[in-house]
C-alpha cells in the first residue's frame, strides 16, 4: 500500500513503455507519476520524450533528474550538492501537502 507511487524512468522508448504499463497499473490503486531520471536535456531523445509525455497527458513530475557523473559515482558518500534532488524534495513536499488538504 502506498499513498503515492514514484516511477523512475529514462528517456529510452523501452523504459517508457514499461513505465507506462506500471503507471497504468499503479493508478488503479493510488496516485502515481513518472520521474524522468538520467536525463540529457540537450538531446533529441529528451525533447521527444517530453513532447510525448505532454501530448499523452502522462502524470509526471515537473522536476527531472539530469544525468551527472557526480551522482553516478556518489555511492556511500555524503553529497555536497543535491542538484535537482532539492527541487524534487520541494515538489514532493507540495504533493504531500495537497494530499493532506
Amino acid at each position: 500500500m502506498a499513498d503515492f507511487v514514484i516511477l523512475p524512468t529514462s528517456d529510452s522508448p523501452m523504459d517508457l513503455q514499461q513505465a507506462w504499463d506500471t503507471l497504468d497499473r499503479a493508478r488503479h490503486a493510488t496516485r502515481a507519476a513518472l520521474l524522468p531520471v538520467r536525463v540529457e536535456a540537450n538531446t533529441n531523445a529528451w525533447a521527444q520524450t517530453l513532447a510525448t509525455l505532454e501530448q499523452t497527458d502522462t502524470a509526471r513530475f515537473d522536476t527531472f533528474i539530469a544525468k551527472r557523473q557526480p551522482i553516478k559515482t556518489s555511492l556511500g558518500m555524503n553529497p555536497k550538492q543535491l542538484y535537482e534532488y532539492r527541487e524534487l524534495a520541494d515538489e514532493l513536499t507540495r504533493i504531500a501537502k495537497e494530499e493532506l488538504a
